[in-house]
């Protein structure tokens, strides 16, 4: 039926306008003619995607010609460029030829989809003269292709050039501006990026349409996003959806759909799935039906969702339909792959497959090398690390995966999201556990949590849940009564009250390896062998370990140390 349902008490129905508008004209007995007629009709209400379509469908050269000359960086706030996609193996190649600004727009159509080989080749093939006079938007174009392909310091740089060379039009600033916001993030130049949103917002403003406002706050939760601000991120995010509910007069465009999947983002962060799972089923939809690569985010976490509630079939039934997806839309491999290979390994780490997952790191060594950043998943090149890391400490190799932690702070300083940063502090607990005891594992890991409860942020115990597992136990009681306390006790399945503080005087590193040896039975000489000190020093600490944990023998200290979560 013509008809789309309106929100509101009981079930109400709104006429579809094109429709309306139809049976108020006379009869078009022509095919050509109603579909020219559909063109102007959207054209009217600035769609540009679509009054392209219908003027390619009725055939008329010059009619798409003049179409194509006033809008190409608009199919970036468009919603149907799936439509303009499988017309374009039906496009005669002379078209293309006679049109530059057509050459672009079809650029466009195959970059949005992550057909970045087509879309550059389609570039390389116009001549000199047409290069030169279109270059700044080429540059808007290009720039968002090596966004696209993860390349962050060569689109930031394009897109410079790009608002240097003026000669853009409104829309094409506003995408370069985002672009731009997007690298900045990445490279975790926060306050730049949030200028450059800035921009793209006031652009987005004049222009007076809601997709490419939408696009602006889809850009400014981004940010947030990296901040690790998951509260305000929402609340944008939410505003953003309530704005569109005013907008029903018109099909869901690719910013609302994105708006949605980081809304979903943020509550799967938060441990939220239920919430996530209903919101994903809508946007999911919307994303495969649009032919939107945002499917490839709602896809992978569907999986993270699957992974961290232990359903690890469903979650390798949903990577390999994701697989299936982007090959059947003939996405480029290097923007889908290095993504379900990360997943993959996850999972395979979830079932102690160890051998599978150094296989998947050897195959994702060459994009980690290259610093690569997808925008969809600016999170990854930390997280890939992360991965490494945690493979280390599966093979005991902690010697090695200390190593690899220190040099991943190194590599990416300040460029890293705060949900990596998280990561990685969770796994430097489990190395101080490892090297200085577990006193010390548990200090570093409450920290952190004290860090992660300001945003809600769980999403990183539950990726490190068979990692932090023995330490979250003798931690867990230690932690104040509050709902990130309890979301966690959901999620190791712990249960237990708040215990009092540990000791008045905490017992020292060199203390805490003395209380080790005596739990194995060791006696007082032996533990001073094996720790090359003396006998006197070892009596020395077994005293201080007594008055500190208030016992009086050797036997009552290995109780007490247990109570407390010591040993």
């Amino acid at each position: 039926m013509p008809v789309r349902v309106m929100p509101g008490g009981g079930r109400w129905y709104r006429l579809n306008p094109l429709l309306m508008d139809w049976l108020k004209n006379p009869v078009m007995a022509g095919y050509t003619d109603r579909m020219l007629a559909a063109s102007r009709w959207f054209g009217s209400r600035n769609q540009f995607p679509e009054e392209l379509r219908y003027s390619l469908l009725a055939g008329d050269t010059e009619e798409v010609i003049r179409i194509a000359s006033e809008g190409s960086e608009a199919l970036l706030l468009g919603q149907d460029t799936a439509s303009l996609l499988r017309l374009r193996k039906s496009l005669p190649a002379h078209l293309l030829e006679r049109s530059p600004r057509l050459r672009i727009v079809y650029s466009w159509v195959h970059a949005i989809g992550g057909q970045f080989r087509q879309a550059q080749a389609l570039i390389d093939g116009m001549s000199k003269e047409n290069y030169q006079e279109y270059e700044a938007r080429i540059c808007a174009l290009k720039a968002f292709i090596m966004r696209g392909e993860g390349q962050v310091a060569p689109a930031l740089e394009m897109a410079d050039r790009a608002l240097a060379g003026g000669g853009s039009s409104p829309q094409g600033q506003l995408v370069t501006q985002m672009v731009r916001a997007s690298a900045l993030c990445a490279s975790g130049r926060f306050p730049e990026a949030r200028e450059a949103n800035r921009a793209a917002s006031r652009l987005a403003r004049e222009a007076g349409d809601f997709g490419s406002e939408a696009l602006a706050v889809y850009a400014h939760a981004r940010i947030e996003l990296g901040k690790g601000a998951l509260k305000h991120a929402e609340q944008l995010l939410r505003t953003g959806l309530d704005t569109a509910v005013l907008e029903m007069a018109r099909p869901a465009r690719i910013g609302e759909a994105r708006l949605q999947l980081n809304l979903v983002l943020v509550l799967w962060h938060q441990g939220r799935y239920a919430e996530a799972d209903r919101l994903l089923v809508a946007c999911g939809r919307h994303a495969e039906q649009a032919r939107d690569l945002g499917l490839l985010l709602a896809m992978a976490i569907r999986v993270l969702i699957c992974r961290s509630q232990g359903r690890l079939e469903d979650a390798f039934v949903w990577i390999g339909r994701a697989e299936r997806i982007m090959h059947t839309w003939q996405v480029d491999e290097s923007l889908y792959v290095p993504v379900l290979e990360a997943l993959k390994a996850s999972c395979w780490l979830a079932q102690n497959q160890l051998e599978s997952v150094a296989q998947a790191l050897v195959k994702l060594q060459p994009y980690r090398d290259a610093g690569c950043v997808p925008e969809l998943f600016p999170m990854m090149p930390g997280l890939l690390d992360c991965l490494q890391v945690r493979l280390d400490l599966a093979r005991g190799e902690t010697v090695k995966a200390r190593e690899t932690l220190a040099n991943t702070r190194k590599r990416y300083n300040e460029a890293i999201p705060w949900g990596v940063d998280l990561h990685m502090r969770l796994l430097d607990a489990i190395l101080i556990s490892e090297d200085k005891g577990v006193v010390a594992g548990q200090k570093k890991l409450i920290s952190v949590i004290s860090e992660a409860e300001k945003e809600h942020f769980i999403s990183p115990f539950a990726e490190l849940k068979r990692e932090l597992d023995e330490l979250m136990q003798k931690a867990y009681g230690q932690l104040p009564e509050t709902p990130f306390r309890a979301a966690l006790g959901q999620l190791f399945d712990i249960t237990g009250e708040v215990l009092p503080a540990l000791l008045a005087e905490p017992i020292s590193e060199r203390e805490q390896g003395v209380l080790g040896l005596i739990a194995k039975g060791l006696s007082n000489q032996a533990i001073a062998d094996q720790l090359h000190i003396s006998l006197h020093t070892v009596k020395t600490h077994a005293r201080r370990i007594n008055a500190k944990l208030e016992v009086r023998s050797r036997t009552q200290a290995i109780v007490r140390a247990r109570e407390l979560g010591l040993l």
